[in-house]
């Protein structure tokens, strides 16, 4: 009886690391969604606006 408690409770954790590190990779991906592509976006158009504004001055 103990050595399937036992087994059950190393199952059971091993489950549960591995939920934890499928949620923090899904975190990963959105601080980098939320915060390096509007980034992005304003470099690019920054580098834009000076383009067309070293173009036509």
């Amino acid at each position: 009886m103990t050595e399937t408690c036992s087994t059950d409770l190393k199952l059971a954790d091993e489950k549960m690391r591995a939920a934890i590190a499928r949620i923090q990779s899904k975190r990963y991906r959105i601080d980098v969604d939320t915060f390096l592509v509007p980034f992005l976006i304003a470099a690019c158009l920054m580098g834009v606006t000076g383009a067309i504004t070293k173009l036509f001055l």
